[in-house]
């Protein structure tokens, strides 16, 4: 071996700014690899909790983007939820959205 060619854990330990040896990150890396896979597993039970949920509401008949909109005007506060339906029902009113027509529009004229 050259001179310039050194062990992993020489290597790893000349990366180290924080002054933790090979054997230390060994044991750090190990851990956490088990930490994340565990918190992984939780967050797959939670996603098929989450799809559960959510197949629940669409069986209801809701539309899933409606719901998830409606969530998000929830999450706003009082003053930009009531902006943002005044500016919803503008618009649908400036498209002619949501207006009942005449029902003898023959009578009108």
């Amino acid at each position: 071996m050259s001179d310039n060619v050194t062990s992993i854990e020489d290597r790893a330990a000349a990366q180290t700014n924080n002054g933790t040896n090979a054997t230390e990150m060994k044991k750090i890396v190990a851990d956490a690899d088990r930490e994340l896979t565990a918190v992984e597993a939780q967050m797959d039970e939670l996603r098929a909790k989450r799809k559960e949920i959510r197949a629940r509401v669409k069986g209801a008949g809701m539309a899933l983007k409606r719901f998830d909109f409606t969530r998000k005007l929830r999450d706003l506060d009082q003053e930009d939820r009531n902006a943002h339906i005044a500016e919803i029902r503008l618009c649908a009113e400036a498209l002619g959205i949501g207006e009942q027509g005449d029902l003898f529009p023959q009578a009108a004229e």
